[in-house]
């Protein structure tokens, strides 16, 4: 029997120094203890027949701890009404641990999973902080609203130590547990691992009213990021790299723009376009092995419409997403990651939100998607792997959701909400190979909440049922054929909250 507990606090304080300086104070500790699980593997072009209770790992050997504290703290002030200063700064720190039994690939048998065994402490650290302005001026009659800012993000941290061990095979079918680590101290892969990230930008945006009820936003953001790493082996008798090391900066300029016309209130026609930058990432184990960061670019146009009152709102759009050197699971070994050079996805969502009647609410989502690799990954000799062509895994064609609510207006149960809803996807891919597919799935999801003054405080009580009827279907891969996840059973979610 498995549980996931997740205890913390998060007190919250908001200081009115004045009214034109405000600040904000956060601290929040988290403390989770959760299974760990890798799925179950592929037969074929479906995951494996198995009920979602089997478990192919071993009990005493599937376990993370981590430990997580968090301060943030937010202040702005107001020169005038024109201008705005505001900064941020946050700060993390957290302690994590795991231990887990996973799978390395099936036998040809169909039903043998060669396992091994995993553990490390991974501590760290996160530090970042922003400074912003806020201005409005008018330029020859038109109306501008600029913003100017920048931003320094670091984040040491470490995995020590990290080991791999040897761990008996198991029957997917006819599962017998109880394995013991292999004790072979020459078969065991030990390191530690040190990561350093440094990261700054900054950033100009200006949105300009003009004439006939048009809006321009144009700007700019301009980041230079760099990360070191440092792998430290104890070397084997087949393993003799004592330790490596990789370090890459990369930096960007990358713009935006965006267009607005509305020429009724009702009706918003916009479109936009914007390119992103990721820091370098490093492959799961490969050595400390450098990838080239993540770039992306988008277009999007569409329109917005809002009717009776606000009562009714609705979006319609188009999007066009291509991503660049994207780090994705090595199929020829699953310890690794590699790069999948493109890939594009574009399509459309719809989004409908409205109050039909006072209290009720009622909320759609549909979104249609195209995914493509554009550009294929490459094997360790540098040649193509044979997915140019083929959708990116995980991305279901179809999904959408529609979802309720209704609470009580007045009488004796005034607070009262209740609400029902219904998420679903179409097949998805199970990995780039297209290889193997995710069916599609429905479920189903219901909340009761209640809200009520308490004094000065409000308390809102909300129970959420996730799944209401139980439903066996897969929430998706990682990206491989060995580790294939079935989504949650039926869940129930509590939560207080107190606004004093």
């Amino acid at each position: 029997m498995f549980f996931s507990l997740q205890t913390g606090w998060s007190p919250y304080i908001r200081w009115e120094i004045s009214p034109d300086t405000q600040a904000t104070f956060e601290l929040q500790y988290r403390h989770s203890r959760d299974p760990l699980f890798f799925g179950i593997p592929t037969l074929g072009d479906r995951p494996a027949d198995l009920p979602r209770e089997r478990y192919l790992g071993e009990e005493p050997f599937s376990e993370r701890k981590f430990d997580d504290v968090l301060f943030s703290f937010d202040w702005s002030h107001a020169f005038n009404d024109h201008w705005t200063l505001r900064h941020r700064f946050y700060a993390e720190w957290f302690e994590g641990s795991e231990k887990v039994v996973g799978p390395l690939f099936l036998d040809s048998d169909g039903r043998t999973l060669n396992r091994l065994f995993i553990t490390d402490v991974f501590p760290g650290e996160s530090y970042a902080t922003s400074l912003d302005l806020t201005g409005k001026f008018d330029t020859w009659g038109l109306r501008h609203t600029l913003l100017s800012g920048v931003d320094y993000l670091t984040r040491p941290s470490e995995i020590d130590p990290f080991i791999f061990r040897s761990f008996p095979s198991i029957d997917i079918f006819n599962p017998t547990h109880g394995g013991e680590i292999g004790l072979d101290p020459s078969a065991d892969l030990f390191f530690s691992q040190h990561f350093e990230e440094y990261w700054y930008g900054f950033y100009l945006q200006d949105q300009v009213q003009l004439p006939y009820h048009f809006h321009l936003l144009a700007g700019f953001r301009y980041d230079n990021a760099t990360s070191r790493f440092r792998a430290d082996f104890v070397p084997t008798a087949d393993f003799q790299t004592p330790s490596e090391k990789s370090e890459a900066e990369d930096e960007s300029v990358n713009p935006r723009f965006g267009l607005l016309w509305q020429p009724v209130p009702e009706l918003s026609l916009y479109g936009n376009y914007v390119e992103n930058f990721g820091q370098s990432n490093l492959s799961s184990l490969g050595g400390g092995t450098q990838l080239q960061p993540e770039t992306a670019q988008q277009w999007e146009v569409g329109l917005k419409t809002e009717l009776f009152d606000g009562r009714l709102t609705g979006t319609l759009a188009w999007f066009n997403l291509t991503k660049q050197n994207i780090a994705t699971p090595d199929p020829f070994n699953p310890l690794f990651s590699r790069l999948t050079g493109e890939a594009r996805n574009q399509g459309l969502e719809l989004d409908v939100a409205g109050e039909i009647l006072p209290g009720w609410q009622v909320i759609g989502v549909y979104s249609y998607i195209d995914s493509e690799i554009t550009e294929d990954a490459e094997d360790e000799f540098g040649n193509p792997i044979g997915n140019q062509g083929n959708r990116f895994f995980n991305i279901p064609r179809h999904g959408g959701s529609l979802w309720t609510t209704y609470e009580i207006q007045q009488g004796l149960f005034k607070g009262l909400k209740l609400g029902a809803g219904v998420v679903g996807r179409s097949e998805r891919e199970g990995d780039n190979e297209n290889s193997f597919q995710l069916p599609g799935y429905a479920i189903g999801n219901v909340l009761v909440g209640y809200e009520r003054k308490v004094g000065p405080s409000k308390v809102t009580v909300q129970l959420n049922v996730e799944n209401l009827t139980d439903e066996t279907y897969f929430a998706g891969s990682e990206g491989g054929r060995t580790s294939t996840h079935f989504g949650a059973p039926r869940t129930f979610l509590g939560s207080v909250r107190v606004e004093f």
